[in-house]
């Protein structure tokens, strides 16, 4: 069965909180005036006021740009990675025979787009 409209969740704006020396001492207010808390301890019981809506933050430029370069370095290090894998390491007595680039191993393609980073670029990053 469908709630009435008149059942469903109030607003916020209407929603009471608990007064102040109970959100002071952490206690479960009643939500009445006085509360209960209140009228034991004898003292005046002040209905607290919702806090102010806050804004969202939105990321910066700077983190935004901070952000892209982390993942160039991260794209950049897995070609590396995998360039190192499709490069066959030379033995003593092969390197000293013949070079040791081979036709069949070649980094994947996607590396072949990357330009090398600067130093400027990599300097920064890590300051």
């Amino acid at each position: 069965m469908a709630p009435e409209p008149q059942q469903q969740r109030p607003t916020q704006s209407k929603r009471i909180l608990a007064c102040v020396l109970c959100q002071q001492r952490k206690k479960k207010c009643d939500r009445k005036s006085p509360c209960s808390f209140c009228v034991k301890a004898k003292t005046q019981c002040i209905p607290s006021t919702p806090a102010p809506k806050r804004s969202r933050r939105k990321p910066t430029k700077e983190l935004l740009a901070r952000l892209e370069r982390c993942e160039e370095l991260l794209k950049r290090c897995t070609c590396v990675q995998k360039s190192l894998m499709y490069e066959p390491l030379p033995l003593v007595a092969e390197s000293e025979s013949s070079s040791p680039t081979d036709s069949n191993s070649s980094p994947p393609p996607e590396c072949d787009k990357m330009s090398p980073a600067s130093d400027e670029q990599q300097r920064t990053f890590y300051q």
